[in-house]
């Protein structure tokens, strides 16, 4: 592994010393400029302006992203406490549900108590006795 790292040194020494040799071959009657910027007249002056008007779209892009992300996020806190209360909606709705049910058992029980007890003494009653007047006619004084 060392020797590796030393043939790696030396070529990065070599490459590093030609580019200073690069640098310094040029003539010094020649002065040396700063590159003009880029303008209207510079051939890469739409290919830059094309780069800047991404830039501005992705980072308008980037925060619609976001307001959809926290809208979403919005939205399921909203459908979760929705669902939670559903669950308690139909829990209470069983609930009464079974309660109701057994208050109609119980109404009814007792009400056939009653109707029964009505019907036993209706049928317990005898029948009243035939008067002896109703089949005979009436003599005359």
């Amino acid at each position: 592994m060392g020797v590796a790292k030393n043939k790696v040194r030396a070529v990065n020494a070599k490459n590093h010393k030609q580019f200073a040799a690069a640098t310094d071959s040029i003539p010094e009657g020649q002065p040396q400029v700063t590159p003009r910027p880029v303008g209207m007249g510079h051939p890469e002056f739409n290919f830059i302006n094309g780069l800047m008007e991404l830039q501005k779209s992705a980072a308008r892009l980037d925060a619609t992203i976001e307001s959809l992300q926290k809208t979403v996020d919005e939205t399921k806190s909203k459908v979760s406490r929705i669902e939670k209360t559903m669950y308690v909606a139909t829990g209470i709705i069983l609930v009464a549900f079974v309660v109701g049910g057994w208050m109609a058992n119980s109404v009814k029980d007792v009400a056939m108590v009653y109707i029964k007890a009505s019907i036993d003494a209706q049928q317990a009653k005898p029948a009243p006795p035939a008067l002896p007047s109703q089949g005979k006619a009436k003599a005359a004084p």
